[in-house]
């Protein structure tokens, strides 16, 4: 089952109409991460904790992520929607921002396999421009 999917920005389709059109569905919690926002780590902890709405205890690191994204008993759904905007940004001032882009597609993959067990879906939407390594469908 794929969970990660590529659309490049120069398509017809575009994040915000992308959330608008998921936000409309009932039983759907379309969460929109700004890639722009996600230039370090810690920017993304930020970024993600806000849009999903984490609770104050959230401790902005990755063990504090995981054990958030695979609870997330505060929100109502059936399914998950994460649309990326301007993916190719996310973490772009690390040193190391291929890998950990990489990375976060691997281990939002898990978490989308994770609430499939659960009988909920997760799928994410990332919105790219200019990133090679970018491309297709990711499961």
């Amino acid at each position: 089952m794929k969970h990660f999917k590529f659309i490049p920005k120069s398509t017809t389709e575009n994040s915000y109409s992308f959330l608008y059109k998921k936000n409309h569905e009932k039983g759907t919690y379309a969460a929109y991460i700004r890639g722009k926002r996600c230039k370090t780590t810690r920017s993304f902890f930020l970024e993600f904790s806000a849009a999903f709405q984490f609770p104050d205890y959230f401790g902005e690191n990755w063990d504090a992520w995981d054990e958030c994204i695979t609870d997330l008993e505060w929100l109502s759904f059936k399914q998950i929607y994460v649309i990326i905007d301007d993916f190719d940004l996310m973490f772009s001032e690390e040193e190391n921002a291929s890998v950990l882009r990489d990375s976060f597609v691997k281990w939002i993959g898990q978490k989308a396999s994770y609430w499939y067990k659960k009988r909920k879906r997760m799928e994410v939407v990332a919105f790219v421009e200019g990133c090679q390594s970018c491309q297709g469908d990711k499961g």
